[in-house]
């Protein structure tokens, strides 16, 4: 029975579930203990891509890099850890654990401002177009 797949049981769940297992590193992993703090600014570690969606762990130094992102692709965060502020289309917003915030595509964001201790740690998820929805303006 190696290999094979029983498709009755859990119907379109199981399909979706195999193909994504067949896809996808299925190694558990501890987004609290993945890499180390940078000294300076953030680090970004991609934890999966599938299709048009990339899912990031950032951990924000105390110490800023004044970094403007004015995105591609919608962006999805929750702050899992610490404090921040950050500056959305001009507006500054508050944010502490568990809070999350949606960030459209092309919205001009930056990070003023992060806790030291703890130090923040974020899942980002990004939204990329689906290719097929991407066209070339002549």
């Amino acid at each position: 029975m190696a290999g094979r797949v029983d498709l009755r049981g859990p119907g379109i769940y199981g399909i979706l579930a195999y193909r994504f297992t067949k896809a996808v590193n299925m190694k558990p992993l501890n987004f609290f203990l993945i890499g180390g703090l940078p000294h300076q600014g953030e680090r970004f570690d991609q934890l999966l891509k599938c299709r048009n969606v990339i899912i990031e762990r950032i951990v924000s130094s105390a110490l800023r890099e004044p970094v403007a992102y004015n995105q591609e692709q919608d962006e999805w965060v929750i702050l899992m850890q610490g404090d921040a502020r950050m500056e959305l289309d001009g507006e500054l917003i508050s944010l502490s654990a568990g809070d999350s915030l949606f960030i459209p595509a092309h919205s001009p964001h930056r990070v003023v401002w992060t806790s030291g201790t703890p130090p923040c740690l974020w899942l980002a998820v990004h939204i990329h177009k689906p290719a097929s929805l991407v066209q070339n303006v002549v």
